[in-house]
């Protein structure tokens, strides 16, 4: 785990006291690609770590995906075959109390929800743009 640990960014080093790193990768042949040549296994993989994360929180841990790594130092480290991609990295541990590693903005930010977008701006009925008042 090491290994992988020296690949997270710097803005991820409150990752490197985690008792777990889950590396989540899949290869395109090993599902379908879509029309729009979109490998489906990207969103198998996606259901694969929303489950992982309601198991984690219903056992009192957190499972939290990271985008902030060099997947392809991951991959040397890790000696992942080339046509694998390395789709995220779970962060997996029990909540604790000592932030020290963390930024003052990922302090905060752990105090408050974020904002979310209004319906309409990510979210549309029937048709691309169209909200549920039009």
């Amino acid at each position: 785990m090491e290994s992988v640990r020296t690949c997270l960014a710097k803005g991820n080093i409150w990752a490197t006291s985690a008792q777990m790193i889950i590396v989540v990768a899949a290869r395109a042949s090993d599902d379908c690609d879509l029309s729009d040549r979109r490998s489906y296994s990207l969103f198998d993989c996606g259901l694969a770590i929303g489950q992982l994360q309601l198991r984690a929180t219903e056992l009192g841990m957190i499972a939290h995906p990271i985008a902030g790594y060099d997947p392809t130092r991951v991959k040397q480290a890790l000696e992942i075959p080339e046509e694998y991609v390395v789709i995220t990295l779970v962060i997996c541990g029990y909540p604790g109390s000592d932030d020290s590693m963390l930024s003052e903005k990922q302090r905060t930010a752990e105090q408050e929800r974020p904002v979310r977008k209004p319906e309409g701006e990510n979210i549309f009925f029937d048709a691309w743009g169209r909200s549920s008042a039009d």
